[in-house]
């Protein structure tokens, strides 16, 4: 017999019925999952350790691209400067006439090469300074022939020959740097003056 108050008591009939009902939800829920309308705590965890695999083999590949695009630009900087440098020095050796040996300094480095043109009469003077090669005219400096991104490392010039043979045998390291990446590269070039030719 249950009396009632504004307190509700529940009979031994009703707390039966009660934990029934939850015993058929806890299963109901349990073969929900099971059925595949939820995720279980293993799955999520399979799904998040793909997820992060996958999101570190991305950053890995943008890096790489990174890394390949720097070298790529470095290797462009200095094929660009090692090319003007190699020719302006073959035009303004095959222009000359002679060596001004006196202000020159051969077969060392950093050289210094003054070339002289004797039908305009200009002496033409080849300087390394601060890694950038440098050329003035008749004293006056007329620019740099390597930029902002590379370094010539060592220059050196050595006459070979005299007279009607006579050449200018150029040594040059040119280095090149973008980022963390950096190139290095020896060059040698020959080229005959105008009196020999």
């Amino acid at each position: 017999m249950t009396i009632k108050t504004p307190y509700h008591f529940y009979s031994s009939k009703d707390a039966d019925k009660r934990t029934m009902r939850e015993k058929i939800a806890v299963t109901s829920h349990s073969s929900s999952v099971k059925s595949g309308k939820g995720f279980l705590l293993m799955e999520m965890l399979v799904y998040i350790a793909l997820l992060a695999g996958f999101s570190l083999l991305v950053v890995a590949v943008i890096l790489s691209l990174g890394k390949n695009y720097n070298e790529m630009r470095a290797a462009q900087h200095l094929t660009g400067d090692a090319m003007l440098i190699i020719d302006r020095l073959g035009y303004e050796i095959r222009r000359a006439e002679s060596v001004d040996t006196g202000d020159s300094t051969l077969d060392s480095s950093p050289g210094r090469l003054s070339l002289v043109a004797e039908d305009d009469d200009e002496e033409t003077t080849i300087t390394l300074e601060n890694g950038t090669v440098r050329i003035a005219q008749d004293g006056v400096e007329t620019g740099a022939l390597n930029g902002e991104h590379t370094e010539v490392t060592s220059l050196v010039f050595r006459q070979v020959g005299s007279g009607a043979s006579s050449g200018i045998r150029t040594e040059f390291t040119l280095l090149s740097s973008d980022g963390a990446a950096t190139s290095t590269e020896n060059f040698y070039t020959f080229f005959v003056m105008r009196e020999a030719q």
